[in-house]
């Protein structure tokens, strides 16, 4: 028991002395971890000291990679801002940006403004005035130089106020604002320069070509023009700038040149629906001229007695009598177009100035419109001039005048012989629309159309600028175009292929619209009083009597082929047909409305169908003789024929339709 007991006690003392032991590492434990922890204590209050550091580092360094930032934002911007000092010695971008030929033209012009205190402009809408000269409160965005540029950039390429204030790096406010008062500035300047010359200047600087003509006098070549302009809102204000010849709203404003080409007169522009006689008288061109002073026009221009009245001649294209002209009026007719054409060259250059190109907005006042018309008119004087020098013209020709004559064709007919030849009787009428039906297929209707003037043609003849010589041979050409039909165009082979199927549309259409109208195929016709106008529509409607009542025009655009033709009107921007409440209208400055128009005045029918047709479904409108359209059109066709076309036949061995008659029934 004892032995146990003392056994027990020495576990327990054993067990002491190993507790005792413990606490003595557990002491030295605890005291290793309290060294610890200080050392830790210290080294997180280091860190945290570093951490408070570098917060305030990069909050400085986050303020500097903003003013960086913004710096090169800056700069980016800056670099894609359109400034004129970017090419001062780039004469090509100058040129592009205003029209001006060099910098150096461009800058004269400015520095010619600095008469008007440029640092002390009274901006348009703005009241306030500065006495010292200088404006107060933040700088202006745009130094004049800039501001000037600016506004030659609007004129030239017709940029819209948003644009500009993207590329110049200003509001759209301030665009308005800055154009508004430097065209006022330049067209005041302009006006003060008076660009009307002396008889004396204008005789110094005549061209040899008019110089050695009857034109010697010549002080001024004159021409109207007219710009497009947005609807108005008013009933009243649309009749009157109606333009029956533009079929548009327009403004129409005078232009005049003197002899060596350079823009000597702009007139102020007036409502569209305005005839060339009253707007000569309007102009205030009458008032510039002296006795004795010789104007030079186009046929529209009937003001002589007003010129004579003040001494002054007139010197227009003549008029054809009982539908020709004789040999004498084709000369003066041709000498006058060749002397004429650099007006139209003129009027040319005023309107790639992009502004007066378009279709101009209501938001645009008409007196500024004006405005811009007249200084974009006169900038055209800064450029390259129209007509060289008398001496450079006689240098660049050599003198083989009497080679090219011997090279040419010997005349085999006269004008008036000419005429005669082309004119038919009704007789011979009838009897060449009945024989060439076939049209294209008929080898008459090539031969007997390739002497005249086909209405399918006037459209491109009375638009047509240059070139007019090679129109001409163009058309007289009786080569015939022969189209496999595995290689014909698809637009060619799908209207060929179709107008079948919409003459039987129609026919069946009239039928049940008009039971007492007939519509049957055409020939050729040759005008009765002009035989040097024809034209083949695709059918002739007739009453009981077989009398002319109307004429059928049929179209199958390729294009529209899988719509109907009301979404083709609303889909192809360029497509010829508008949609109206009374259903589809022909579009009046498109070609086929020269066509019908010409259709009509020829065979003298009351109205002509025109009929538009698709896979899904067909629209016809009636379309009615258009007196002043016709006379507009006839006038540029008299002159084309005359001019390019007679010149040419004149050479040749004609035919005519009677001899071709008498020829085709001995063959037969």
């Amino acid at each position: 028991m004892i032995a146990s007991v003392q056994s027990d006690l020495a576990n327990a003392q054993s067990i002491l002395c190993q507790t005792q032991d413990s606490v003595v590492i557990s002491e030295k434990k605890n005291s290793e971890i309290v060294e610890q922890r200080k050392k830790l204590e210290a080294s997180c209050e280091h860190l945290m000291t570093e951490i408070d550091d570098l917060t305030k580092s990069m909050g400085t360094l986050t303020l500097q990679c903003k003013t960086l930032e913004d710096q090169v934002s800056d700069y980016e911007k800056c670099k894609y801002k359109l400034r004129a000092e970017n090419f001062t010695n780039h004469d090509s971008q100058i040129q592009f940006y205003t029209g001006f030929t060099s910098w150096s033209t461009f800058i004269t012009i400015f520095n010619s403004l600095e008469v008007y205190e440029l640092s002390n402009l009274q901006y348009v809408g703005r009241d306030r005035k500065y006495p010292t000269g200088k404006k107060r409160g933040p700088p202006r965005a745009l130094n004049p130089l800039n501001e000037y540029f600016l506004t030659l950039v609007r004129l030239r390429l017709g940029l819209q106020e948003r644009d500009l204030a993207d590329r110049f790096g200003v509001t759209q406010s301030t665009v308005s604002v800055i154009v508004n008062t430097w065209l006022n500035l330049l067209h005041h300047h302009l006006v003060e320069l008076n660009f009307w010359p002396s008889r004396d200047i204008v005789a110094k600087y005549m061209p040899r070509e008019f110089a050695t003509s009857r034109y010697a006098k010549t002080r001024i070549i004159i021409d109207a023009t007219e710009l497009f302009i947005e609807k108005p809102s008013d009933l009243s204000n649309q009749s009157v700038t109606w333009s029956n010849y533009k079929s548009h709203n327009t403004l129409k404003g005078l232009i005049g040149i003197s002899p060596f080409g350079g823009v000597t007169f702009v007139s102020e522009l007036w409502a569209g629906s305005i005839s060339d006689i009253e707007l000569t008288n309007k102009s205030g061109l009458l008032d510039l001229l002296q006795p004795g002073d010789n104007v030079m026009a186009d046929k529209g221009f009937n003001i002589e007695e007003t010129l004579y009245e003040r001494g002054i001649t007139l010197n227009i294209p003549p008029f054809m009598r009982n539908g020709v002209l004789t040999d004498d009026d084709v000369s003066l007719t041709r000498s006058i177009a060749t002397l004429r054409i650099h007006v139209e060259r003129a009027i040319e250059r005023v309107k790639n100035f992009k502004i007066l190109n378009g279709t101009i907005p209501n938001s645009i006042q008409a007196s500024t419109v004006s405005k811009m018309f007249y200084v974009c008119s006169m900038l055209t004087n800064m450029q390259l001039p129209l007509v060289k020098p008398a001496q450079a013209q006689v240098n660049s020709v050599p003198d083989n005048s009497a080679t090219v004559h011997s090279q040419d064709p010997p005349q085999v007919l006269s004008s008036q012989e000419l005429m005669v030849k082309l004119k038919v009787s009704q007789a011979t009428q009838s009897e060449v629309q009945l024989k060439t039906k076939d049209q294209a297929d008929c080898e008459m209707w090539y031969k007997l159309r390739s002497l005249r003037l086909t209405s399918s043609n006037f459209g491109r003849i009375c638009k047509r600028r240059s070139n007019h010589d090679t129109l001409a041979r163009e058309l007289l050409s009786s080569k015939k175009k022969l189209y496999n039909s595995k290689f014909m165009p698809l637009p060619l082979k799908w209207g060929k292929d179709h107008e079948p199927l919409a003459y039987v549309k129609y026919a069946q259409q009239l039928a049940v619209s008009s039971p007492m109208l007939k519509v049957a195929t055409s020939g050729l016709w040759i005008d009765l009083n002009m035989g040097w106008l024809a034209c083949s529509p695709d059918g002739l409607v007739r009453g009981q009597d077989k009398t002319l009542i109307g004429l059928l025009e049929i179209k199958s655009p390729y294009t529209a082929r899988d719509m109907t033709v009301r979404e083709a009107c609303e889909k192809i921007p360029s497509f010829y047909c508008k949609v109206t409440d009374s259903g589809i209208e022909l579009q009046h400055n498109h070609n086929y409305y020269f066509q019908v128009q010409g259709q009509l005045a020829i065979t003298g029918a009351s109205w002509c169908d025109f009929c538009v047709y698709t896979s899904l479904g067909i629209e016809v409108e009636r379309i009615f003789p258009d007196q002043s359209f016709w006379c507009n059109t006839l006038q540029k066709l008299e002159t084309f024929y005359n001019l390019h076309c007679v010149p040419i036949l004149c050479k040749m061995s004609i035919v005519s339709a009677e001899e071709t008659l008498t020829k085709l029934s001995r063959e037969s």
